[in-house]
């Protein structure tokens, strides 16, 4: 998956906005998502590839494209456009849209409902251009904030314009009885309700009677044993080894804080100190740092990220590899401001 997007930064506040999900080399538009807000993916470089740029442009023709990695709800988009694909009998390759109904970029959606109060209003709303660009199929997943009062009247329009579109059929034709869930549910944990089975398969057959005899997710099943074998074996030749057991890995990250890479629990990443003795009231940066990763703060640890969030199919390793470089990277940074 490439990740393209506008993306800028004011008075600390981050937008995102034009997402383009490229699954393949081709270019042509498998469909739309609209969303809550940009969530944990991050840029990683300012596209300057002439190519890749022409391509860009007949999408959008404003400067300032970038590359961004993409995050476990993009990943959930990824399978749900797969699903769509297998039960339409067409190829998966091309652009996935990604539209919200906000554009402030931050994976807590309190944390960015506060940063709206003060946000720039021409970068934090771009839902009049968003519905120019809608294709079918179109899934609406911003769940309940689409009720909230100062978006509703711009989840209405977009709904409108979706609901005269050939592939939404879908959509109940009352606004409010649309289940609108998220892709990380309807993907992630609520999969396997009977309403997200139904949901699944109206948007993926185009109708609002669909024949649920289809599994609800096509399960990738991968090998934890070999996601952790194989990623630890990697990481060795660049992070120092400090603690070496049957089904965990400790490495240096960087000054105090180490990355553990464990099979339990079907496996997962977890960030702590070194020494579990270390005040942890000074980590709100690193904190900041690993929630725009998408790690979940948990007990013992600073942040945690399972395996399966990194994907759902081989690239997992590969995957958890690369952010590992990036996290070091970025803490590297982090902790030189500190000095």
């Amino acid at each position: 998956m490439k990740v393209y997007a506008h993306y800028e930064c004011l008075d600390n506040i981050e937008y995102r906005w034009r997402t383009l999900l490229q699954f393949g080399s081709s270019w042509s538009v498998l469909g739309s998502v609209v969303m809550k807000n940009p969530g944990s993916a991050h840029p990683i470089n300012q596209i300057k590839e002439s190519f890749c740029i022409k391509e860009l442009g007949k999408f959008d023709s404003m400067e300032g494209w970038y590359e961004f990695k993409p995050d476990s709800t993009m990943h959930c988009i990824e399978r749900l456009f797969r699903e769509y694909c297998r039960q339409q009998s067409i190829v998966f390759e091309g652009i996935v849209q990604v539209f919200n109904l906000m554009n402030v970029r931050d994976p807590n959606l309190a944390n960015a409902m506060e940063k709206v109060k003060t946000a720039n209003r021409a970068h934090l709303f771009s839902t009049e251009d968003d519905i120019i660009h809608l294709a079918s199929p179109i899934y609406i997943g911003w769940g309940q904030l689409g009720q909230n009062p100062l978006f509703k009247d711009n989840a209405v329009k977009i709904y409108n314009a979706s609901f005269k579109k050939e592939g939404s059929a879908y959509l109940d034709d009352v606004f409010q009885k649309n289940l609108f869930y998220h892709p990380q549910y309807l993907m992630g944990r609520g999969k396997n309700s009977p309403k997200s089975i139904y949901l699944l398969n109206a948007f993926c057959q185009n109708t609002k009677n669909p024949k649920c005899d289809f599994q609800a997710l096509p399960n990738y099943t991968f090998s934890a044993q070999y996601v952790f074998k194989t990623a630890v074996e990697l990481l060795e030749h660049s992070f120092k080894v400090i603690e070496k057991r049957n089904n965990v890995w400790r490495f240096v990250l960087d000054g105090n804080y180490s990355i553990s890479v464990t099979r339990t629990n079907n496996g997962y990443i977890g960030i702590r100190h070194v020494s579990k003795s270390l005040d942890e009231r000074i980590d709100d940066d690193v904190l900041d740092l690993l929630d725009k990763f998408g790690f979940s703060k948990s007990n013992n640890w600073l942040g945690t990220k399972y395996f399966k969030e990194y994907g759902y199919d081989d690239s997992i390793v590969s995957t958890i590899v690369e952010e590992c470089y990036e996290i070091r990277k970025e803490l590297i940074v982090l902790l030189s401001k500190r000095n």
